[in-house]
């Protein structure tokens, strides 16, 4: 099995029964992140697939070694997980060190940005905000640009 492949049946099976806002499989936005990455190599992709279940599912970083990803795609995950210990802008300027998880970081919020928000108007805006933020910094730390586009106080 390839690592695209395991990566998708592993996601599948930690996402089983979740629903997103709408009400629709969580599974479908990994896979929509993963296939955002499809021009880049299978370890980025296997990433994208897997970069909500440690945040979002039981499984941990060592379950992860014990089904024998590679160490790349398991720091990817690390880095992509939020740590409720720091704030939202703090998680992605962390983010912001590695171009992988970057560019893996961007297709997560460009999916989440392009999906209809469900929330009430003002929670919508707050969400529209900091994913704006999140795109605008992730980029100009990708293409190596300076700013930090601290517009928001702290979303």
């Amino acid at each position: 099995m390839d690592l695209v492949t395991k990566a998708l049946a592993v996601a599948q099976e930690a996402h089983r029964g979740q629903r997103d806002k709408l009400g629709k499989p969580y599974i479908y936005h990994p896979i929509r992140v993963a296939h955002s990455l499809q021009h880049y190599d299978e370890e980025l992709q296997a990433a994208g697939l897997l970069h909500d279940v440690l945040e979002d599912t039981e499984l941990t970083v060592e379950d992860l070694h014990l089904m024998e990803f590679p160490v790349g795609v398991i720091s990817l995950v690390e880095i992509l997980t939020k740590d409720e210990n720091y704030t939202y802008k703090d998680y992605v300027r962390n983010i912001g060190y590695v171009k992988e998880a970057i560019i893996i970081k961007i297709a997560d919020v460009m999916d989440n940005y392009s999906r209809p928000l469900r929330p009430l108007p003002e929670e919508s805006k707050g969400l529209q905000e900091r994913y704006e933020w999140s795109i605008k910094f992730l980029t100009n730390k990708l293409y190596g640009k300076e700013g930090d586009h601290d517009d928001l106080s702290d979303v």
